[in-house]
Order: C-alpha cells, then sequence, then structure tokens
C-alpha cells in the first residue's frame, strides 16, 4: 500500500505542476473559475489557458511484481536527458524546463 501511497503523490505533484505552468496571470481575467476542466493533451488545449495538459504519453509493457517508483529529473538539455533515459523514461521538455519522466525500482 505504501507504493500506492508515493505513486500517487507523486502524481499529484505532477498535475500541480503541469497545471502550474497554465495559469493565468495575476492581472488576467479568470476564465469559469469553477468549471472542471479535464486533462487532455497538450495539442488540444487551443486558447484554453486553465487546464491540465497531458505532455507525453508512454506504453510501460508489463510491470515487475517487485515495488516500482515514479521518478522525476531535470536536465539542463534535452540532449542530457535522453541519455540518461533507459527503457521506461519519457523527456519532456515545456519553455525552458527539460525533464525525463522514468519508472524504475527506488535507486
Amino acid at each position: 500500500m505504501a507504493d500506492a501511497n508515493v505513486l500517487a503523490r507523486a502524481f499529484g505533484a505532477l498535475l500541480l505542476t503541469l497545471t502550474a505552468f497554465s495559469a493565468p496571470a495575476a492581472d488576467a481575467p479568470h476564465e469559469q473559475a469553477n468549471t472542471f476542466v479535464g486533462c487532455v493533451p497538450v495539442a488540444e488545449r487551443k486558447d484554453q489557458r486553465l487546464g491540465c495538459w497531458i505532455l507525453a504519453s508512454q506504453e510501460l509493457g508489463r510491470l515487475a511484481d517487485t515495488p516500482i517508483y515514479w521518478h522525476l529529473y531535470s536536465y539542463p538539455t534535452p540532449a542530457a536527458a535522453e541519455a540518461a533515459k533507459g527503457a521506461r523514461g519519457k523527456v519532456v521538455q515545456v519553455r525552458d524546463e527539460v525533464w525525463l519522466f522514468a519508472v524504475a525500482d527506488s535507486a
């Protein structure tokens, strides 16, 4: 159960991170603040500034029966992240940030 909690917290942190990128400026008019907005691929964002954007997806295949963890790393360049990616990693670049999302053991 603890492993599921770790993954749930990581997922929640990622959603907060993703939505932080799409929040409007403080002086911008608010867009229907009480409307539910589901997660959609970032390519379908259109003119929306608020929402939950899916930056990447990847099939993971069969996962091990041992505990696994979702890792989130920041890199200075896409090339550096690609070099560290591995089989179950995904490199994502948003604005000036480069991240590597990876599913692996605890190390």
